[in-house]
């Protein structure tokens, strides 16, 4: 839509899929929709339930899915010019 300042995007996960390993060269804030997830940086992994929000730093290495046994969706809101790695 032409937006430079920003990304936002809505994020679905059928039970048991995850993404890899990643990071992002901006800020990243996850508002948990729907369902129950994971969200793990190298050090932790949280259990993500709708209506909770997490704050990855940028360049910090994290993954995030759903457990096995339900969905889960989020809204992924990343500053700048985003790009994953």
């Amino acid at each position: 839509m032409g937006a430079k300042g920003i990304s936002v995007t809505f994020v679905h996960f059928p039970p048991g899929i995850r993404n890899t390993w990643h990071t992002h060269n901006y800020e990243q804030c996850l508002w948990i929709l729907d369902g129950k997830g994971v969200v793990a940086s190298e050090e932790e992994e949280y259990i993500a339930m709708e209506g909770m929000a997490f704050f990855i730093p940028p360049g910090e290495k994290h993954w995030h899915g759903a457990l096995d046994e339900t969905h889960f969706s989020h809204i992924s809101i990343i500053g700048g010019e985003a790009r994953t790695n």
